[in-house]
């Protein structure tokens, strides 16, 4: 079995073995993408900033008329550190609007969500690797206006990402107009002049945790 399916997965409410956790081909995330998520770094087994990432989770589901989503992922993340060894990890967590008996954009404001986390693990950049810098590439902003929603429709996030790792580059640096916005997975800071510069927060980027740490 190969590592990224090592471990456990939660699905709601239950634990499973990775391969083994499935969602409704009728699910909206999977049909339209309908669905918001968080990326939570956890370094040496702890979670970086937990309370801040759940904040702007319970936020993205506000602003797209979400129910309720009644899962305590502090404890959800505790039991799946309990079944993986790894030190430095990601823990994904996500909810979509559940699933409805046809595929219909009209959806059922009581409809349950379905939600889903799991563990993978990473490998930090070194400080080695931060003083030779990376390359990046930039393009033209391609998204909605609705960035600061942490939304699972990522297709142009996605192609931007892989036409930089064509171009041996790690990411893709998004512009609007002459104004910078931010790149593919990233918050954009520019050292100028001995100060730290980034764009303000508006609806076109995503509130950055670790940016507003």
């Amino acid at each position: 079995m190969g590592e990224d399916l090592m471990g456990q997965a939660f699905v709601n409410g239950e634990f499973f073995p990775k391969d083994e956790a499935k969602i409704s081909i009728f699910d909206r995330g999977f049909l339209f993408g309908d669905g918001v998520y968080e990326v939570v770094p956890v370094f040496g087994r702890k979670p970086f900033l937990m309370k801040e990432h759940l904040v702007r989770f319970k936020r993205s589901l506000d602003e797209l008329h979400f129910g309720p989503v009644e899962v305590d992922f502090e404890q959800v993340l505790e039991q799946l550190l309990q079944h993986n060894d790894e030190t430095d990890l990601i823990f994904y967590f996500q909810a979509t609007r559940g699933q409805s008996p046809i595929r219909n954009h009209i959806y059922d404001y009581k409809n349950p969500p379905n939600v889903v986390a799991f563990l993978q693990a990473i490998k930090p950049i070194t400080r080695e690797q931060a003083g030779k810098g990376y390359a990046a590439i930039t393009a033209e902003e391609p998204r909605w206006n609705r960035c600061d929603v942490k939304a699972t429709a990522l297709l142009p996030n996605v192609i931007h990402r892989m036409n930089a790792e064509n171009q041996r580059s790690v990411e893709t640096i998004f512009y609007d107009s002459d104004f910078v916005t931010e790149a593919t997975s990233s918050n954009v800071f520019i050292v100028s002049k001995g100060q730290i510069i980034t764009p303000p927060e508006r609806q076109n980027i995503l509130r950055g945790i670790t940016r507003g740490f």
